[in-house]
């Protein structure tokens, strides 16, 4: 019998648990779109591509004559290596030091790993001659909050969530905010509390949804404080970076390998 490591056992986990709420998250997006008959409709594609909402998945544009191939090779090529480099030569060095600081000091590796599996999904997709959407859309260029997580951070449940969770309650915007924060940290929570309690038969429930609750709290004070430009940027940084340990914590950490 194959014995595997708590962190291997820890990511099983959570692709057992991605698989059946990435369909749901489909289907409710189906549903919002008002498509009743997804597979006559839609297509089986977008079942087995990664992202969850259909107007996120229908933003892909066709790959014109002029649009180089080998340029978007290379820059998926070069993502892979970089994340294959951290892997082989960072993340090692890292696992002695404390836990919070193991999390502070993978926020770039988590981010690389991100943009290589983003370019990756770019480079299976090409065949079909088209340019499936980026994962990220330059996050360090975000202006405030809002624009970070709204526009920029990872759009795969980004746009499902502005579609299903948001748009509905967009009547009221405070609650329409709130409620998509919290559907995000539940989400988080079943993706990674849930293989850490599992695997380790320790609950590490509420640090996700913690994290993004504080992201709606920094909304609504950027908000209500008037801030300046420079002054959004400051307050953009401090409420995403300062809490990370939250977010990228040990089951994070070990369900993709950066740590824990």
């Amino acid at each position: 019998m194959i014995q595997m490591s708590g962190e291997w056992q820890m990511t099983c986990w959570y692709l057992i648990v991605l698989i059946p709420v990435a369909q749901l998250a489909k289907m409710g997006s189906l549903w919002r779109a008002g498509v009743r008959r997804p597979f006559a409709m839609v297509g089986c594609s977008f079942f087995w591509a990664p992202w969850l909402s259909l107007p996120s998945w229908e933003k892909r544009t066709r790959l014109e004559a002029g649009q180089s191939k080998h340029r978007l090779l290379l820059v998926s090529c070069g993502q892979l290596a970089a994340i294959t480099a951290v892997y082989v030569f960072f993340i090692p060095m890292i696992r002695a030091f404390p836990l919070w600081l193991q999390s502070y000091l993978a926020i770039v590796p988590f981010w690389l790993l991100l943009e290589a599996l983003g370019g990756l999904c770019r480079l299976l997709w090409l065949p079909s001659g088209r340019l499936v959407p980026t994962i990220n859309n330059r996050p360090w260029q975000a202006k405030h909050l809002a624009d970070f997580w709204g526009r920029r951070w990872n759009r795969l449940i980004g746009d499902w969530l502005h579609q299903v969770v948001f748009m509905p309650l967009r009547r009221q915007p405070n609650t329409a905010m709130f409620a998509t924060f919290l559907v995000s940290g539940i989400i988080h929570e079943l993706l990674v509390s849930l293989p850490f309690m599992l695997v380790y038969g320790k609950s590490i429930w509420g640090l996700m949804t913690g994290y993004f609750l504080i992201q709606y709290l920094a909304i609504r004070i950027e908000r209500w404080l008037q801030l300046s430009a420079f002054g959004k940027r400051m307050l953009l940084w401090i409420a995403v970076l300062l809490p990370v340990p939250l977010v990228l914590n040990c089951g994070t950490l070990h369900i993709f390998h950066l740590g824990g």
